[in-house]
């Protein structure tokens, strides 16, 4: 018999054309070319519970599941507690105790709740996404794989959102994948003024080239939606300016249709 697989499953959506993207999309790829931090963002842009569960299973987290649930809840109320203690900050019981998970991310949004709720939510999440980091990075080193198993792993999945970035006839001119070897990773510390290890976030790098640079929106959008959330984005720039502006050229004229 054939174990269940312990990744949520996704959805599947369509493709979206910069035309039919709103503020919420734009706003999130502007982050993702920027390399800005979410820690900045005063709201989220959710408007709908389906809309939070899609972005939680791209989190890796089905909170239908009673051990992700009970995760879920453990660092909010880590994050809850933090608050608590070193700031004497009160938290709402509906945003320290919600119903479910799914309805702290609709507060944060300004879809449920009133305005004191969403200040107080995007405050606790910003504390949830701290602790997340810390999570996640003392579970690497204490995690008994190796980097070349985790390599193939990442691997395998962004190959598999590839396959389907062709299938749905996304304008990929290229896709390459590479790892840098332990000769480069060397010659690259050696070369940084801070030569700490864990400031080489590309090991395992990925190469995407689009037909033309307004094809560039759509595949971003795509991958945030299909491979990774858009708040575990690296907060730093690493993208050219023109890019910036046509960006902030769309979320410019999408602001004034929506005034």
């Amino acid at each position: 018999m054939k174990a269940p697989s312990l990744t949520p499953v996704l959805p599947d959506i369509p493709v979206r054309t910069v035309a039919e993207m709103g503020l919420r999309e734009l706003e999130r790829i502007r982050l993702l070319l920027r390399g800005g931090s979410v820690i900045d963002w005063r709201r989220m842009h959710f408007k709908e519970r389906d809309e939070v569960d899609r972005f939680l299973r791209l989190c890796q987290l089905d909170v239908s599941r009673p051990d992700d649930e009970a995760w879920a809840r453990l660092v909010l109320s880590e994050a809850v507690e933090y608050l608590r203690k070193t700031f004497n900050y009160r938290v709402a019981d509906a945003v320290a105790k919600p119903r479910e998970i799914h309805e702290l991310f609709l507060l944060a949004s300004g879809a449920m709740g009133n305005s004191r709720h969403r200040r107080i939510a995007c405050v606790v999440l910003k504390v949830m996404h701290v602790i997340q980091h810390i999570e996640g990075r003392d579970l690497l080193f204490r995690l008994a794989v190796s980097e070349a198993e985790l390599a193939e792993l990442v691997t395998e999945k962004v190959l598999s959102v590839a396959a389907e970035l062709q299938a749905k006839g996304l304008p990929i001119v290229e896709f390459a994948a590479s790892i840098k070897t332990q000769d480069s990773l060397i010659t690259k510390l050696l070369a940084k003024k801070e030569t700490v290890a864990a400031q080489v976030y590309d090991r395992t790098r990925f190469r995407i080239v689009t037909r033309a640079r307004e094809d560039l929106l759509p595949v971003l959008y795509y991958l945030t939606q299909r491979l990774f959330p858009f708040h575990l984005v690296l907060p730093r720039s690493f993208v050219d300016g023109r890019v910036l502006r046509l960006v902030d050229g769309h979320r410019r004229r999408r602001a004034r249709r929506a005034a």
